[in-house]
């Protein structure tokens, strides 16, 4: 249902339309005038560059990008691609992700010989933006991972 939803609005000449269930940035009142708030928190400093230059910005995904993720999917899933991977793997995933399907990365981490998976709880899609609690854990893995394999 999902590629016929994204071919159709692709087909209407909506492809770089956000998808219905992304919502559009909102710019945060402390990066409006940063200053009336004192000293930032990380998340607000991050957003604060983010939201100064239209480079740094980031957007929902649009119909396009989920037809895309949707046919690799099928691709990196087939039979005999995951098995085929070599070379270690860690796949980091947000527990409470609404971009992606987080049963897909399962099984694909259950078919790659050596993969690992770290399930960030309590993270949305961004992990590397999320709280302290979250996002320092999240990082150590990486780094621990990197030094260690």
């Amino acid at each position: 249902f999902s590629k016929f939803v994204a071919r159709t609005f692709i087909l209407f000449g909506q492809s770089k339309k956000r998808i219905f269930i992304s919502k559009p940035e909102q710019i945060p009142d402390y990066c409006k005038d940063p200053s009336a708030y004192g000293v930032l928190s990380r998340r607000q400093q991050q957003d604060l560059l983010k939201f100064s230059d239209e480079n740094y910005m980031t957007n929902g995904p649009s119909y396009r990008w989920m037809l895309e993720s949707l046919l690799v999917t099928k691709k990196i899933l087939a039979r005999g691609k995951p098995e085929g991977i070599t070379i270690p793997v860690l796949l980091c995933q947000a527990q409470n992700d609404m971009l992606v399907i987080n049963s897909a990365q399962d099984s694909f981490v259950a078919r790659v010989p050596n993969a690992t998976k770290y399930e960030a709880s309590g993270s949305q899609h961004e992990i590397y933006n999320e709280t302290d609690e979250i996002s320092i854990p999240y990082f150590d893995t990486i780094l621990d991972y990197l030094t260690n394999t």
